[in-house]
């Protein structure tokens, strides 16, 4: 994406982006956008088709969270906008570690809750019932738009 505000201080990352190097403790699968909903930055779901290697963001079908879709391929779209078109190849990160934008509060170690039915991602000082696997490494401290780090490493 370009730039299209400008902050106070320095962003930590860019939201899809991994945080750590690509050789230690990192893993990907590839598939399809099936649905315009797929952001880099965001969560990705099992698509309804067994059969087919598309995932597609939550909301069209509430399937399991398979990760989250990085930025490693190609940019899509014009510039100011997260979002993958459907058909395009996208990259899934389910272990690791990966930048992601939230306006809410994140504290360290709180675990990452991923609502399978509307896509809301909230964090909570114990694992609840739509614990993502993931966990705030550098959080938020206020509920303002910001960069966080999040892994599947439990701190």
């Amino acid at each position: 994406m370009f730039q299209d505000e400008v902050r106070a201080t320095q962003a930590l990352g860019v939201a899809g982006e991994p945080s750590k190097a690509i050789h230690s403790y990192y893993n990907t699968f590839a598939g399809l956008a099936s649905d315009d909903n797929v952001k880099f930055g965001g969560f990705v779901f099992s698509s309804t088709d067994a059969n087919a290697k598309e995932f597609e963001a939550v909301g069209a079908n509430g399937g399991n969270i398979l990760g989250i879709c990085i930025k490693d391929r190609a940019f899509y779209g014009n510039g100011v906008s997260a979002a993958v078109p459907k058909g395009m190849p996208i990259t899934i990160c389910n272990a690791g570690n990966v930048y992601i934008e939230t306006e809410k509060v994140a504290k360290r170690g709180q675990s990452v809750e991923v609502d399978t039915t509307t896509g809301e991602v909230t964090f909570a000082d114990a694992a609840g019932a739509n614990a993502s696997g993931w966990y705030v490494v550098v959080g938020n401290a206020t509920a303002a738009k910001g960069v966080i780090e999040i892994s599947t490493a439990k701190l």
